[in-house]
């Protein structure tokens, strides 16, 4: 018989397929020729109903071991997997963070650059028309002292200038 950690035997396995072909096979032929089988290969085998019945409990107990083992690996699988969700989760909500307050700086770097580059309008205007005001003032206030005073001309000026000229002709 096969113990609890060794694999089946070949003919051990041969027997079994042999019961499952009885106890699954719809039709009456296939049964009983699975039947027949499973007798003569229990007798070739010299093995008594206790033993084909350990054999089956031995299977069982082997197939309860397999799926304890198969379901404590699929529950440390799970758990695993639920541990890497709930930190990828965290991960998530700090990167979210992150972004956003990237985002918050990216605003206030844009708004201080756009106010870095805008010209003072308002100020700039003001400027302007009071440099504008002051030459245009200047400009009326010779106009009306031009047009005031009497254009005097030095009579002494215009004459020596007259008479050098004829003297060096």
């Amino acid at each position: 018989m096969a113990g609890n950690n060794t694999p089946f035997d070949p003919k051990e396995l041969r027997l079994l397929a042999d019961i499952l072909a009885l106890v699954l096979d719809d039709e009456v032929g296939q049964a009983e020729a699975a039947l027949e089988r499973l007798r003569q290969r229990a007798k070739q085998q010299s093995l008594s109903g206790g033993a084909l019945k350990n054999l089956i409990i031995t299977l069982a107990e082997n197939s309860n071991g397999r799926v304890d083992l198969l379901r404590k690996r699929h529950e440390a699988e799970i758990k695993h997997y639920q541990e890497e969700t709930e930190h990828l989760a965290a991960q998530h909500r700090d990167l979210q963070k992150y972004v956003s307050f990237l985002e918050r700086d990216n605003q206030i770097l844009r708004y201080n650059s756009q106010q870095q580059y805008d010209l003072p309008w308002p100020r700039i205007r003001v400027v302007i028309a009071l440099i504008t005001g002051l030459l245009i003032g200047i400009a009326l206030s010779q106009v009306v002292h031009s047009i005031n005073s009497s254009h005097m001309i030095d009579r002494s000026l215009c004459s020596s200038r007259v008479f050098s000229n004829k003297n060096q002709e």
